[in-house]
């Protein structure tokens, strides 16, 4: 009997937390409140049209900071919860049923393993691996994956936290 060599898998993506990029708009919303409260308390002696166009845009920023604030934790809350709570799984096999998102993004890239369904794109963000194979993405038909991974109970689809691909 032929002896079968362990794979040996390399991490091409694992989930880091939010990208630092995720807290540019809540940064200058925040910088502008600032601005515009110290703009307020300096004009508060001058015209009542000055002072509304600075609590405007304080209100505004305030505004801006919040729903930036809520679209980081929706998207990655969930991911740091499934983690911080130990309800991910781990699974490896090959990629079958592979179907690839088309280049438009109409249509999702998708595969399962071991007939474990994941479903993303490139447009979606869901806090986890969602780099199709249209755009240089690792996974493509038969190809042996290490998956680690959830079930989003909101999107009701499995989000993957770590791919490994063998080298």
């Amino acid at each position: 009997m032929e002896e079968i060599a362990p794979t040996v898998f390399r991490t091409v993506y694992e989930y880091s937390g939010p990208p630092m990029t995720s807290y540019l708009l809540p940064g200058i919303a925040f910088f502008f409140g600032l601005v515009s409260l110290v703009m307020l308390v300096a004009t508060w002696s001058s015209g009542k049209g000055t002072r509304l166009v600075w609590v405007g845009l304080f209100f505004l920023s305030v505004g801006l900071t919040a729903a930036a604030s809520w679209r980081i934790f929706k998207t990655h809350g969930p991911v740091v919860k499934a983690i911080g709570e130990r309800q991910i799984r781990e699974i490896t096999g090959p990629v079958e049923d592979f179907v690839p998102e088309s280049i438009e993004g109409a249509q999702h890239e998708s595969f399962t393993v071991k007939e474990v369904r994941f479903e993303y794109s490139d447009s979606q963000q869901t806090g986890g691996f969602n780099n199709s194979s249209t755009q240089g993405g690792p996974i493509g038909p038969g190809i042996t994956v290490r998956l680690t991974y959830f079930h989003h109970p909101g999107l009701n689809q499995n989000i993957i936290v770590k791919l490994q691909v063998p080298e």
